[in-house]
């Protein structure tokens, strides 16, 4: 069951050196350990979303408002844009780890 109110994309790869935006509480490592292995591969880590996001990565301890549509700013930015053709990932954690390399 999707806990989410809304569906993250089915990703196989990463690039590392495109632009991220990072969000939520992570279970497998600090977020600030994802935003150094992103910075050390060459990757941007911006504050919000915008036109040149390339992925927004959502950590798995969600918010319990989120099944509600509570969600935050960013994960909202992120739909807005998206539902006006920007071509961000919305990328699980689990997804992420996996792309890298992780668990």
């Amino acid at each position: 069951m999707n806990i989410y109110p809304f569906a993250f994309d089915e990703v196989f790869d990463i690039d590392l050196t495109g632009n991220f935006v990072v969000t939520g509480l992570f279970k497998e490592m600090k977020r600030t350990d994802v935003v150094r292995m992103i910075h050390y591969h060459g990757g941007s880590v911006m504050n919000a979303p915008s036109l040149k996001t390339d992925y927004l990565i959502v950590g798995e301890e969600y918010s319990k408002t989120w099944k509600y549509g509570q969600y935050g700013t960013k994960i909202k930015k992120g739909l807005d844009l998206r539902n006006k053709d920007a071509k961000i990932l919305i990328v699980s954690e689990e997804d992420f780890m996996r792309c890298i390399g992780g668990k």
